[in-house]
């Protein structure tokens, strides 16, 4: 990625990144080359969506974590797994709530990748979307997602970015390991 263009090379760790997201919260991820939001469009109230948007000296952006609610319900930790109760409010919040935490959690680890190349992005507080908010979101997002088949689950990561004067990838630096901690 050295001397590629940020904006590029970021795309290349999305991928890498929710894999390996989806694999630690125990799925095997397959990707799928076909996109199909009809579903989405059809029938949001089944689905909810993760979002945090960045911004930083290089690139500007957002992350969008989308999966349908039995997703979301099957990969809560064990002690509140469950399956969503349909028109429940606390079940719903909680499937929000983890919806908001799965894309955090992607974003930092694509942010971790990309501050080892020098490239600093800093996060806004995530936020959630259900229901007719998905049409929008969904809507709105300017680039293809990237979609993979969790189980029977379909996940939609859409990584939408701009780069600031099309600046490129610098050599790399120190590692740091998913889920180490390190002071700036």
């Amino acid at each position: 990625m050295d001397g590629m263009n940020v904006e590029e090379s970021a795309q290349i760790v999305v991928p890498i990144a929710c894999e390996g997201l989806l694999v630690s919260i125990g799925y095997s991820p397959k990707r799928e080359a076909r996109v199909d939001l009809a579903p989405l469009i059809a029938r949001p109230e089944n689905y909810a969506a993760g979002i945090v948007d960045f911004a930083g000296a290089e690139l500007t952006g957002s992350i969008t974590f989308l999966s349908d609610f039995q997703f979301f319900a099957a990969a809560l930790p064990a002690a509140g797994r469950s399956r969503p109760t349909p028109g429940s409010t606390s079940d719903r919040l909680r499937v929000r709530d983890l919806a908001m935490e799965l894309s955090n959690q992607l974003l930092g680890r694509i942010k971790n990748q990309l501050y080892r190349r020098g490239v600093v992005l800093e996060p806004t507080l995530p936020h959630a979307v259900s229901d007719d908010a998905i049409r929008v979101v969904v809507r709105g997002c300017k680039k293809a997602p990237h979609v993979y088949l969790a189980a029977s689950h379909r996940v939609f990561i859409w990584f939408e970015t701009t780069a600031k004067n099309t600046p490129t990838m610098r050599p790399e630096t120190g590692l740091v390991a998913e889920g180490d901690f390190f002071e700036f």
